[in-house]
């Protein structure tokens, strides 16, 4: 009794074909709508860490004065610290705001951005010499980034 084996070849022919193609679609759909997921919090990071490192922005943001009757002096600082990080961004569409507070209290976006998306923030402690002559009162600085 001879078997018919070209039949079950053809199905098995047929089966390596298919997995090849879809393999193919797979791969190549795969590459097409990968998604560049930009974190954020690194590039805040970063940031930070280069404020941290300038002394010159250090003792700005150690300047900053929480007493009624500073804001114009206070909106220079500000505008300086925003002049600082707008270079160090390189991400189109990114958008961001910064905010000082004392070490002690909570800080707090205001107005919040309207925006349908994530709002990243990530704060970092500026402080002086303990022995400083002005006396030792900390700051926080808090970055807020979104995308617009």
């Amino acid at each position: 009794m001879v078997m018919n084996n070209r039949g079950w070849l053809r199905i098995v022919e047929a089966s390596v074909a298919i997995l090849l193609v879809l393999g193919a679609v797979l791969l190549i759909g795969q590459g097409r709508f990968k998604s560049e997921r930009i974190d954020y919090t690194e590039i805040e990071r970063g940031i930070l860490d280069d404020i941290g490192k300038n002394d010159g922005l250090r003792v700005k943001i150690l300047q900053y004065n929480f007493e009624p009757g500073n804001e114009v002096a206070n909106a220079l600082i500000i505008t300086e610290l925003k002049d600082f990080i707008r270079s160090k961004i390189t991400i189109k569409n990114a958008k961001f705001d910064i905010v000082i507070c004392s070490a002690n209290e909570l800080c707090f976006l205001s107005p919040y951005p309207d925006t349908q998306n994530d709002v990243f923030s990530l704060e970092r402690m500026i402080s002086s010499d303990i022995k400083s002559s002005a006396g030792y009162s900390p700051r926080k600085i808090k970055i807020f980034m979104w995308k617009s």
